[in-house]
């Protein structure tokens, strides 16, 4: 299915994609460390945008099509 969608959506698509999943993410783990540390809401902000962006990151470099691919 990866190669399916590899060949046919645009690089814009990924963009999306890589934005979505990484503002899900990171707006759970939010809702959720900030249940968990009710006093320091600070720290569970920057941790959650941190997470959220590094998977944002870590999927927007896997979908690139900068990197070498098996042709």
């Amino acid at each position: 299915m990866g190669k399916i969608f590899k060949e046919r959506l645009l690089s814009m698509s990924y963009m999306m994609i890589s934005m979505y999943t990484g503002m899900c993410i990171g707006l759970t783990l939010g809702v959720m460390f900030g249940a968990l540390y009710q006093g320091d809401l600070f720290y569970t902000t920057l941790l959650s945008i941190g997470i959220g962006g590094t998977v944002g990151l870590m999927i927007g470099v896997i979908h690139s099509h900068y990197l070498p691919s098996k042709v």
